[in-house]
């Protein structure tokens, strides 16, 4: 599935400078979340593997009421990816702080 181009973000939301310039996974409608953006996990920190995490967020976090009419814009919750060191000693790409 396509990404859905970029589109004006919600004016509701106050922190949607947290996402401008991040690249958007789909979330709730496409299945595209941090945790399956192929980024490895790893039982070492990889820098090169942070930045490409930490450069996408997550959009729509819950499902829309219509999928198809959802403008991508976080009206409903976006939430930023976070590289981080997990509970098993690992790190990897998962859904961070909630913007929205």
């Amino acid at each position: 599935m396509p990404l859905p181009p970029p589109s004006p973000l919600s004016p509701g939301c106050v922190e949607t400078d947290a996402v401008v310039g991040l690249s958007v996974r789909t979330g709730a409608i496409g299945g595209q979340w941090c945790y399956n953006a192929g980024i490895k996990r790893s039982r070492i920190y990889v820098q090169a593997d942070a930045e490409e995490c930490e450069s996408l967020y997550v959009d729509p976090v819950r499902p829309p009421p219509n999928p198809a009419d959802y403008p991508f814009d976080c009206s409903i919750g976006c939430a930023l990816c976070s590289y981080e060191l997990r509970p098993d000693s690992f790190y990897e790409c998962r859904a961070g702080r909630q913007v929205c």
